[in-house]
């Protein structure tokens, strides 16, 4: 028997496949130490990172893939970015949602 996903699972398949989608566009590469090359998508707002375990640059070894979203923190932490999102998924499976802090910023993948 299927499990049905619960609205918090799908608006994070949903934030996953914006924010994946607005960093493959629009992100460039970064290097990581502990991963290799990387591809970020910064705005004012916002930072995305992702890994992608097919890059040849992968230095880690690790297969799956990681996606990070990271918010302009409220109140003393206004100026620092804070994780709000973290999921990994290996290819042609189910997402895991490690971190999912609901919030304004998920406001801003919905344009």
């Amino acid at each position: 028997m299927l499990r049905q996903l619960t609205n918090k699972q799908k608006r994070a398949i949903f934030l996953k496949e914006r924010a994946l989608e607005m960093v493959q566009k629009q992100g460039s590469t970064l290097q990581m130490p502990d991963c290799g090359i990387a591809l970020e998508c910064a705005r004012p707002s916002f930072r995305i990172f992702y890994v992608d375990p097919e890059n040849v640059e992968n230095v880690s070894g690790d297969k799956y893939h990681h996606l990070d979203i990271y918010a302009v923190g409220r109140g003393k932490r206004e100026a620092k970015r804070v994780k709000v999102f973290s999921t990994r998924w290996e290819s042609g499976a189910a997402p895991e949602v490690i971190t999912f802090q609901r919030g304004p910023w998920e406001e801003l993948f919905l344009s």
